[in-house]
C-alpha cells in the first residue's frame, strides 16, 4: 500500500466510524424506546436543541478560525508542505456543515412537525454529537503536533555550545 492510499484510507475511516457509531446508537434508541415518543420528544424540544447545536456550531467556527490563523505560521507552511493542511481543514469544516444541517432541520420541525423529519433530525443530532467527539480528538492531535513542531523547531534554532 502506498502512503497516499493509507492516508486516504485513514481519513475515510475517521468519517465512516462516526457514521457507523451514529447508526448503531440510532438503531439502539429506536429498538429500546417507542419511536413515536422519541419523535414527539424531538419535535417538542427542538428549540432547546437548536441552542445546544448553535453552541457546537460557534465552537466549531472558533476552532476552525484558530486553525486558519496557523496557516501563516511556519507550522502552517510545514503542514501545507506535508499535505496535511487539507486533512485538518476538512476535519475542522466538516462538523460545521453537520451542525448547520442539524440546526436547519431542528428549526424546520419546530415550525412544521413531521415524524419522518424528526427521525432524520434525530440521526443528524446523534451524528453531530459523534462528530463533536471526533472534532475534539482532531483538536487534541492538532495541538500536540503543533507543540511538537514548535519544540523541535525551537531546539534546532538554539545555538550549539
Amino acid at each position: 500500500m502506498t502512503n497516499l492510499f493509507k492516508k486516504h484510507l485513514t481519513e475515510f475511516w475517521a468519517y465512516l466510524k462516526d457514521i457507523i457509531l451514529s447508526a448503531t446508537v440510532y438503531i439502539a434508541l429506536t429498538i429500546s424506546f417507542d419511536i413515536n415518543q422519541i419523535q414527539q420528544f424531538i419535535i417538542t424540544t427542538s428549540t432547546h436543541w437548536v441552542k445546544l447545536f448553535s453552541i457546537f456550531l460557534a465552537a466549531s467556527f472558533g476552532f476552525y478560525w484558530n486553525y486558519f490563523k496557523q496557516n501563516d505560521s511556519e507550522f502552517g507552511e510545514w503542514l501545507h508542505w506535508k499535505g496535511a493542511n487539507k486533512v485538518y481543514s476538512r476535519g475542522f469544516c466538516y462538523p460545521i456543515a453537520i451542525y448547520i444541517i442539524t440546526i436547519t432541520l431542528l428549526i424546520i420541525i419546530s415550525e412544521y412537525p413531521n415524524n419522518t423529519l424528526a427521525n432524520i433530525t434525530l440521526l443528524c443530532m446523534i451524528y453531530g454529537t459523534a462528530s463533536l467527539v471526533s472534532l475534539l480528538i482532531t483538536i487534541q492531535k492538532f495541538m500536540k503536533l503543533m507543540n511538537l513542531f514548535r519544540k523541535i523547531h525551537r531546539d534546532e534554532s538554539k545555538p550549539s555550545t
